[in-house]
């Protein structure tokens, strides 16, 4: 849902530390070796950990309510120092041992509905600060500046954000509906069995940047600069032309080191550090042919890929790519062109849908 809020007029917002609106609980951490020792047959809590999959829940367990975070059951938000994934839980949960890389974070004014605006805010303000090489620990957050609406006072307007949130459910709901009404037309499944296997260096020369780009202090420009993350094509801000780095040409793709792939329609930079892998065309691909074979490539690479596995360059070149195929036995870049196409005019009436 959070994903859904459209862009704001900021320039009437108020600047607030993230200390001057939030409050740092006191935290406990669990050795996940100690769920073997889970209670059946009792109240079984969430364990969380620091992963951008599912909101970090690894499992839901029992190991006795002394180790239990939150069991006043308060909204809270917490923040993961490595990732910098927000994360809301309104109930009592274990936390994975990190060795304090998660901020847990309350307000008396925290609630569920302007937990999700806020939850967006940050996510948009991480990204443009830190990455995996500048984590957010709690000290550099505690720090850390983020705008939001403001009363006549200049005071955090939480009612309107928790307003702003009621009305984007309302329109959800009204979508869902329609959503509803789609699922019972019959679907034709997706046949993969005339599919083959193809080396992701047989279409694509394999490029990493020169030049150190570091996200912090970066003036604002036009060219895009992106980086490892699930969201907004990994795009984390717009940097002059003119910076210090290798400058991609439109039309190549990206795989970062957790295996997420994107095709970009715009020049563009990458961070360094090994950490985005560029893929330059071979040969010339359409838009339609470069999203697709994206989307190929995360759904195949984004549950092998993370921290502890990461899909370096070297990696990335014993890759292989599952793709449809001609008669003849070579990639139907045709049929990839016109499923995009298809798959274009559904997401239109979608977006239509969500008015």
């Amino acid at each position: 849902m959070v994903m859904l809020m459209k862009k704001f007029d900021t320039s009437k917002w108020g600047e607030f530390r993230l200390i001057d609106i939030l409050k740092w609980e006191t935290q406990k951490e669990i050795n996940p070796r100690l769920i073997l020792n889970s209670i059946d047959g009792e109240e079984q809590y969430a364990f969380i950990g620091q992963s951008s999959v599912n909101n970090g829940l690894i499992s839901y367990v029992n190991i006795g309510k002394e180790m239990l975070n939150n069991i006043e059951s308060k909204p809270l938000l917490l923040i993961h120092s490595n990732n910098h994934v927000v994360v809301y839980v309104d109930k009592p949960f274990y936390l994975k041992d990190g060795h304090g890389a998660t901020s847990v974070l309350s307000s008396e004014n925290l609630n569920e509905k302007n937990a999700m605006f806020l939850i967006s805010v940050l996510n948009s303000s991480l990204d443009r600060v830190f990455d995996y090489d500048m984590k957010a620990t709690k000290i550099m957050l505690k720090n850390h500046k983020i705008k939001l609406p403001v009363t006549e006072s200049g005071k955090v307007d939480w009612e309107y954000m928790e307003e702003y949130i009621e009305k984007l459910e309302g329109k959800v709901t009204a979508s869902l509906i329609v959503l509803d009404r789609a699922k019972h037309i019959p679907k034709k499944k997706a046949d993969f069995s005339d599919w083959k296997d193809f080396g992701v260096v047989d279409f694509f020369d394999l490029s990493l940047p020169k030049g150190d780009i570091q996200v912090k202090g970066l003036d604002d420009g036009d060219i895009a600069l992106i980086t490892p993350s699930n969201t907004n094509n990994g795009l984390i801000q717009r940097i002059p032309r003119n910076s210090e780095s290798t400058l991609y040409d439109a039309g190549c793709l990206t795989v970062d080191m957790f295996g997420n792939a994107y095709y970009h329609e715009e020049d563009f930079f990458v961070t360094a550090h090994g950490h985005v892998n560029v893929l330059i065309p071979k040969i010339s691909i359409s838009k339609g042919v470069g999203l697709f074979i994206a989307t190929a490539i995360k759904s195949m690479f984004i549950q092998k890929y993370g921290f502890k596995d990461m899909c370096t360059q070297k990696v990335l070149k014993r890759e292989m790519i599952k793709l449809p195929i001609t008669s003849d036995g070579v990639p139907d870049w045709n049929y990839m062109e016109q499923y995009m196409e298809r798959l274009q005019k559904k997401a239109e009436q979608l977006i239509t849908c969500f008015g």
